[in-house]
């Protein structure tokens, strides 16, 4: 009897062949497996009873096909991950490399420098060893630029490329690279679209010159200090990010601090920052701190003005503020008045006269009282002197001569000279008994005494009159003075 295919069986069979497929990795069919299919085909035979007969089976083994991605993607338009990065550090970029082949495989990973400022050697990468995702350098293993990463089919791992920013690039500088992972299964399975960008932060601080300076006034008196910000950030500073201001509790005593730039004073810093303009990468604002005293300050009197200046924008992901205003760069003015003290001593020394040749012997110089004789010659050294820490301006001295005495000499320190009626001149008048001899200190040496003559502090002159005892029974022969040179003056 004729054997009767059952259709339906055979139907059935096919439908099992195209089930096997469904069973592919995601990757697709793992390298090296071996697709095994057999048909079978089935019949009724004149028992009525089903019988099935199977064909020959064919095979296939799947081949390697190599796959890799380093992923997050992007390009120089639109990098995959932009990440801030500190100068003087080294940024870092996070990357998954991920094996898409059907096999296991090693991977040469380089980077490129997409930016010209990017020098691809000197890049480090490495793999997240311990699995945290985060870069741990005394942990992480370093594979040099070009060496490989080996991971199972669908197997991925990260890896971290670092790139050391110089000291100094200034914020906003982008450097822009990409890892390359190349198959050594297969050097045509390639992915290098992954550039990443790290963005330099902008580090915003400021120093000034000094900690402090000190300095005298007199009293009223002004100074101005000198004062030198720098910019030692990697971004321009200006009165939009910048405050500052001078203080002193000696304002509440009459005192006043006074910012001056270019010879106009301003309220505040910021508003000198206005007028200043911004402040560059490592440049340089120079600016003064006027100090005045109010009149009768004591001598001795110190008085502490404080500088300071800080950035205002606060610390971000883009934004290092390392001047903060609880930490500001600050400069201290210790300012103390100094003044001119004047003071007049007198000695007097007794010259007794020779009666035989009227010689005259000077005895020493005392403060003590002295005995002289009809015709004695007594000499009054007047000294001037300057005992306090400031120039002494317009010092003159005045001495009036006994009517008892006779006039016989007036000598004077150098730079000094005599007032006549309302004149000066270098050389002494003739003077009588009874007259007033003023000599003022010519600093200046113009020929007369004004309020532009000072005299030093710890400095003086001398003023010498020579007088000779009057006698009521018949006039006093002529004293002979020593009429060498007098010496300078020392003071008393």
């Amino acid at each position: 009897m004729l054997k009767k295919p059952s259709l339906l069986a055979l139907t059935f069979a096919l439908a099992g062949t195209c089930l096997s497929a469904t069973s592919f990795a995601a990757s697709g069919v793992p390298a090296g497996t071996v697709i095994n299919n057999q048909a079978t085909t089935s019949y009724v035979d004149d028992n009525n009873a089903q019988q099935n007969v199977p064909s020959n089976t064919v095979t296939a083994q799947v081949q390697q096909v190599a796959g890799v991605t380093i992923t997050p993607h992007g390009d120089a338009n639109t990098p995959g991950q932009i990440v801030p990065a500190k100068q003087g550090t080294d940024g870092v970029l996070t990357y998954t490399v991920t094996n898409v082949g059907n096999g296991p495989d090693s991977f040469n990973v380089t980077v490129i420098g997409v930016s010209q400022n990017v020098v691809p050697t000197n890049a480090v990468i490495y793999e997240d060893t311990n699995g945290n995702g985060q870069l741990d350098p005394a942990t992480d293993k370093i594979i040099t630029n070009g060496t490989t990463v080996t991971l199972p089919e669908d197997g991925s791992e990260k890896i971290f490329v670092t790139y050391p920013i110089p000291n100094g690039t200034a914020g906003g500088t982008n450097f822009d690279l990409t890892p390359k992972g190349v198959s050594n299964f297969d050097n045509t399975a390639v992915d290098q679209g992954s550039v990443g960008r790290l963005t330099v932060k902008n580090d915003l601080s400021l120093t000034l010159s000094s900690p402090s300076q000190t300095g005298t006034i007199t009293s009223p008196g002004s100074l101005t200090y000198t004062q030198v910000l720098s910019n030692s950030g990697n971004a321009p500073v200006s009165a939009s990010n910048v405050a500052g201001d001078v203080s002193s509790p000696d304002t509440a005593k009459g005192w006043t601090y006074t910012l001056v730039y270019n010879g106009t004073d301003y309220a505040n810093f910021a508003a000198l920052l206005n007028a200043s303009g911004p402040v560059a990468q490592n440049g340089t604002l120079t600016f003064g701190v006027r100090v005045t005293d109010p009149a009768g300050t004591p001598k001795g009197t110190a008085s502490v003005g404080t500088f300071r200046a800080y950035i205002t924008t606060p610390s971000d992901a883009n934004t290092n503020n390392l001047t903060p205003q609880s930490n500001p760069a600050t400069l201290t003015d210790t300012t103390t008045v100094r003044q001119g003290v004047a003071a007049a001593s007198k000695v007097q020394s007794l010259g007794a006269l020779n009666r035989v040749n009227n010689a005259v012997t000077f005895g020493p110089d005392v403060t003590t009282a002295i005995t002289p004789r009809p015709c004695d010659v007594i000499r009054y050294t007047v000294n001037a002197q300057n005992q306090g820490d400031s120039a002494l301006a317009f010092s003159t001295l005045t001495d009036t001569l006994s009517a008892d005495l006779l006039p016989v000499r007036v000598e004077v320190s150098p730079n000094v000279i005599f007032k006549v009626g309302g004149t000066w001149q270098k050389t002494a008048p003739a003077y009588a008994n009874g007259d007033t001899v003023t000599v003022g200190y010519d600093s200046n040496g113009d020929g007369t005494v004004n309020a532009q003559d000072t005299l030093a502090p710890g400095t003086g002159y001398n003023l010498v009159i020579y007088g000779q005892v009057k006698r009521t029974v018949d006039s006093c022969p002529a004293p002979v003075v020593n009429t060498a040179p007098t010496p300078t003056p020392t003071l008393i």
